[in-house]
């Protein structure tokens, strides 16, 4: 099994060695042993191997720092505020409010319709 995380302000991922409920002892690519706070921990996964996890998200990374370059800045900061907007809260109400608040009625509807299941 394998774990993504963070560590002094970038993202690595390795092989999980050992674990506890609060820290992973983790072996990257190049051999080297860490243990890292389970808070650092974004996920865990089995397959692809680390090194082919990080140069997709780098690929997946640069592709969407070109699509901001080439003018869908407008589009993705609606995406990442309707994500916030919907993530952050605790029931999908709140969800709905805060769609609202961000300027997208419809989609304020939608999360209050569905609120109410």
């Amino acid at each position: 099994m394998y774990v993504f995380y963070e560590d002094d302000g970038s993202f690595k991922a390795g092989n999980i060695l050992s674990e506890t409920d609060a820290s992973l002892q983790v072996e990257s690519e190049s051999g080297k042993r860490s243990k890292i706070k389970r808070a650092n921990t974004l996920f865990t996964f089995a397959a692809p191997e680390p090194a082919a996890l990080m140069s997709q998200a780098a690929a997946a990374a640069e592709a969407l720092a070109d699509g901001v370059r080439d003018g869908g800045a407008a589009a993705l900061r609606m995406h990442l505020l309707l994500f916030a907007a919907g993530g952050g809260a605790r029931r999908a109400s709140d969800g709905g409010a805060g769609r609202a608040r961000a300027g997208c009625p419809r989609a304020a509807a939608v999360a209050a319709e569905q609120a109410r299941y």
